[in-house]
């Protein structure tokens, strides 16, 4: 029996177009540009080598160059959030509409998190909130943290739907068990369950799942 949904954050609750992770991005190349005093296109390999590695730009720079991930955070994720997005009723009709826990598990900062929520005007309907301190900066797709978040909820991964836009982020969720729902992309691996054009389509697994509303 499913009892909660694991939502990702970035560019699955809202929409890539909005380009708030983006523009998070751009802000995170400029601050690693002055702090480790690298040409751009440097940075730019160096944050693929550490997201391939560490699952994170953010432990890869804090494990190599001592970057403190506080002053990391403040630069990188200080956005106001509102010049991207606003309160999405359809979105908070989709997630009321279904009755499992809600849990939001993302790679990005509580605060940050809480704020695109605020903004969104769904963080009631939020439970709790896995963010990348949650883990000690592992983040996803490191197995560990979604074994450490299982833990927390109490449950197994069969009781778990989980839904994000990053196709490598499903795979650790389906060896543990878990429904798997890709958001956006056009690939499914066998690993994918569902995959969604968007996060307004999730009421279609819960029905595919024998739920009704």
């Amino acid at each position: 029996m499913i009892r909660h949904l694991l939502l990702d954050l970035d560019n699955t609750l809202y929409p890539k177009q909005a380009g708030l992770i983006e523009h998070i991005d751009q802000r995170i190349d400029n601050f690693l540009v002055q702090r480790l005093r690298m040409e751009r296109q440097a940075v730019n390999s160096l944050r693929r080598l550490y997201y391939e590695k560490y699952g994170t730009t953010l432990r890869g720079v804090k494990e190599n160059h001592g970057v403190d991930p506080l002053e990391y955070i403040a630069h990188a994720y200080h956005v106001d959030i509102s010049d991207f997005i606003a309160a999405d009723p359809k979105l908070r009709q989709v997630l009321q509409g279904i009755s499992w826990g809600k849990a939001v598990f993302s790679n990005s900062p509580l605060d940050y998190v809480n704020r695109v929520l605020t903004a969104l005007d769904i963080r009631d309907l939020i439970d709790r909130i896995f963010d990348v301190t949650f883990s000690d900066y592992r983040g996803k797709p490191d197995p560990a943290t979604y074994r450490q978040v299982l833990q927390v909820l109490g449950l197994t991964g069969n009781e778990c739907v989980m839904v994000d836009d990053y196709v490598v982020n499903l795979l650790p969720a389906k060896e543990l068990g878990m429904t798997t729902v890709l958001i956006g992309a056009e690939e499914q691996p066998d690993y994918v369950d569902f995959r969604l054009d968007s996060i307004y389509q999730l009421r279609d697994v819960w029905v595919a799942l024998g739920e009704e509303f």
